[in-house]
């Protein structure tokens, strides 16, 4: 039996992203979809063999020093392998709109379906680094082709905005990182992590220097999970990638970022206050994600701030070096969230990407708006959801400095409850009105001729519900009393005011509408 290595995963993806690229680029009448497929099963193949690793397997030598295939990469090279095969499966009901959106981009599909299988190799590659080097070389691979792929569609503007924010934003996170690792690299003369652990022990380095080297390694990494005050780049990159981009920015890449952050800051919480520098951006993140999540109106930004906030709650974690409660709040993360994206790829072509283009989903799909609820329930954190024991396990931490941290974390779940109640309430308040506006709309539609428009078709595929369609009489000519401000009602019109005034009723006396 041919025994089975960790580093073989990783070379196998790649060799399969590889051929698929190729395959693409000289196989012109081979159908797109069939990339997408051969890249679900080949990925399901290195899936089924990572469970057959050689349980000796701890961390290589020799060359691959910088390698390391304990328990947690292993997990998390799972992780991003599930992780990116229900992309690839979101990315086939996608490409629709894609060609929609833009004919030329159909030519290329074979990019937007190959790309994917690499930057899954270089998220695995990221999850086993254990030196600054590997740490940068495989985060350029995964941050490149997320370049390629969040500006896919090019004749649309919002993707290609997108795109050069992500790109410029990632670009100066790099600069951060390489200049954090110099310093880093200049104090103790190494960039493997175990060896900079025991240079930082040893008590013979600059702490100064050291502290600012890691401040600034802190920093880069900062930008690529999101944290505030590097987050920035989120909401208009979320907004404007394709959806399914989006939710794997979301969860893989946030997932390696946290993965690389628990290693990177096992030799720097021996600094002095470094603890308490990640518990206060842990604090200011969520509080930042929560409130500046209430004026939006697309749900995609929505979700961007809704990442910001749990990157709050993962940092937490992080803070006390609790490895197992990180896992199990990313893996809730990775079910609540992409359960979401893939219900807003389904409903986004048909509606749209706004929040409002839920109104009604109950009655047209019940089973995707139950759907919809659990997603939104899990990721505010109620009870008995995958979010609710997720928070509950950052929560319970128990070490040093953890009770001051899960008494931080029960004051950020409060916030969160009262964030999604004023949202909650705030939406109500914006549909009583809209239905209000619409309602005084119709009325003068009904009353002043000289009002209505010219097509009345179009009218009435803007109203939002039934209520608020008045239809006006048979027959009637929008012409007709032209230099009349009042006409006489038909039947029909008189039903649709009668209907009006029953479900808003004037506030006071003698406000009501007259015959």
């Amino acid at each position: 039996m041919i025994a089975i290595r960790a580093p073989h995963l990783e070379i196998a993806v790649l060799v399969l992203g590889i051929t698929i690229l190729l395959l693409e680029t000289f196989a012109a009448k081979i159908a797109k979809k069939t990339f997408a497929y051969a890249g679900v099963v080949g990925l399901t193949a290195v899936l089924v063999a990572s469970f057959f690793l050689e349980s000796s397997t701890q961390q290589a030598g020799g060359f691959w020093n910088f390698y390391t295939a304990d328990a947690l990469s292993i997990f998390f090279k799972r992780f991003t392998l599930v992780t990116t095969i229900i992309v690839l499966v979101m990315m086939v009901d996608y490409a629709p709109a894609l060609r929609k959106a833009d004919e030329s981009t159909s030519a290329n599909l074979g990019e937007f379906f190959s790309l994917p299988l690499l930057t899954c190799a270089g998220l695995m590659y990221l999850v086993s680094a254990v030196d600054f080097i590997f740490i940068f070389v495989s985060l350029e691979l995964v941050t490149i082709s997320f370049f390629v792929l969040v500006s896919f569609p090019r004749r649309n503007p919002i993707a290609l905005e997108a795109g050069v924010k992500y790109l410029i934003l990632g670009a100066l996170s790099t600069g951060f990182l390489v200049y954090g690792i110099t310093w880093i690299f200049g104090v103790t003369g190494e960039t493997n992590l175990e060896r900079i652990t025991a240079a930082f022990s040893s008590g013979k380095i600059d702490n100064q220097a050291a502290t600012f080297g890691a401040v600034l390694v802190l920093v880069g990494l900062g930008f690529k999970i999101a944290a505030v005050p590097f987050q920035m780049w989120v909401p208009d990159v979320y907004q404007g990638a394709p959806t399914p981009i989006t939710a794997f920015l979301s969860v893989a890449s946030k997932a390696a970022g946290f993965v690389v952050l628990l290693r990177v800051l096992q030799p720097f919480l021996m600094l002095p206050n470094m603890q308490r520098l990640v518990v206060l951006i842990a604090l200011l993140t969520v509080v930042y994600g929560n409130l500046a999540a209430l004026p939006q109106n697309n749900l995609k930004r929505l979700l961007g701030y809704s990442s910001i906030a749990h990157a709050g709650y993962l940092l937490i974690g992080v803070a006390c070096f609790d490895g197992r409660a990180v896992t199990f709040y990313l893996v809730a993360y990775l079910l609540m969230t992409l359960l979401s994206f893939a219900i807003l790829i389904i409903v986004a072509q048909q509606t749209g990407e706004e929040i409002s283009s839920f109104d009604g989903l109950a009655k047209r799909a019940p089973f995707l708006a139950f759907a919809m609820l659990v997603a939104m329930a899990s990721l505010a954190g109620l009870p008995f959801t995958a979010g609710f024991f997720g928070k509950f396990s950052l929560s319970c931490i128990r070490d040093a400095g953890g009770d001051g941290v899960a008494r931080w974390s029960a004051f950020h779940g409060r916030l969160f409850r009262q964030v999604l109640h004023l949202r909650k309430r705030n939406r109500t308040k914006a549909n009583r009105a809209r239905r209000g506006w619409n309602r005084n709309r119709c009325v003068r539609l009904l009353l002043l001729p000289e009002s209505r428009p010219r097509d009345v078709l179009a009218t009435q595929r803007e109203r939002q519900t039934d209520r608020d369609q008045c239809t006006l009489a048979d027959g009637d000519d929008p012409s007709r009393d032209r230099h009349h401000s009042v006409r006489r009602l038909s039947a029909t019109d008189l039903k649709c005011v009668k209907a009006l005034t029953t479900d808003y009723p004037p506030r006071r006396a003698g406000s009501g509408l007259r015959r």
